[in-house]
């Protein structure tokens, strides 16, 4: 069987190549969309509370803010959060933004405690606050 001319080579591999590069940029993409980001309280929440029942927390810490990060080292922090209850489940019920600063109120459910047989879920309330940081919105503990 003759060789193909380079023209026709190209034109094979062109399609083919395209594909895999389509492929390889949507699979960079979903990497990046792993968690909302810091764009609104909304956003900084969702990452914060699904980092923190994935046990992700890196991504976690990087939701603080950097009045925080400055006192909590982030080995600290997840050396503490490995021993605290596991979070199972949140729901933001509420929102407010004033100016640079926000509020929420969040539902949490953390795993039942461990070696108490039958023992129920644990449903807390939580008031969240959160700052707005270089455009970004920031969890606030202090």
């Amino acid at each position: 069987m003759p060789a193909l001319p380079r023209e026709k080579v190209w034109q094979v591999r062109k399609p083919i190549m395209l594909v895999v590069l389509l492929v390889a940029v949507l699979a960079l993409s979903a990497c990046t969309r792993t968690y909302p980001g810091f764009g609104s309280p909304a956003a900084t929440l969702k990452t914060y509370f699904m980092s923190s029942q994935k046990a992700d927390y890196s991504a976690t810490w990087s939701c603080y803010s950097r009045q925080y990060q400055a006192a909590v080292p982030e080995g600290d922090f997840a050396s503490h959060r490995k021993r605290a209850g596991a979070l199972k489940g949140y729901h933001v019920e509420s929102v407010s933004v004033n100016g640079d600063s926000a509020a929420a109120l969040v539902s949490l459910t953390f795993a039942p405690i461990a070696g108490a047989a039958g023992s129920p879920p644990t449903v807390t309330k939580v008031r969240e606050n959160l700052v707005r940081e270089s455009g970004s919105w920031k969890i606030k503990v202090w």
